[in-house]
């Protein structure tokens, strides 16, 4: 559990980085986003564990959602460095 909130400050803390130095919005406007995107986090998660999923149907989920990071990586954050 500690692992997991010491993912989530760097997460947040680097997502309000790129709103604010790569999207150009200001700092109250970025702290709204990260925390509306954060909300949404806790909505799926209570939606996916409330659905009591099977291992088959988890495994594809994680498999998605670590796609939709690689490519996120690969497409958006990759070629600005």
């Amino acid at each position: 559990m500690l692992v997991t909130l010491f993912h989530e400050i760097a997460q947040e803390l680097a997502d309000f980085i790129v709103l604010t130095k790569f999207g150009g919005l200001p700092v109250w406007k970025a702290l709204a986003f990260n925390f509306l995107s954060g909300l949404t986090v806790c909505l799926g998660g209570i939606v996916f564990l409330a659905a009591t999923p099977t291992d088959t149907a988890t495994g594809v989920i994680l498999a998605m959602a670590g796609g939709v990071y690689i490519n996120i990586a690969a497409c958006e954050t990759a070629p600005r460095m």
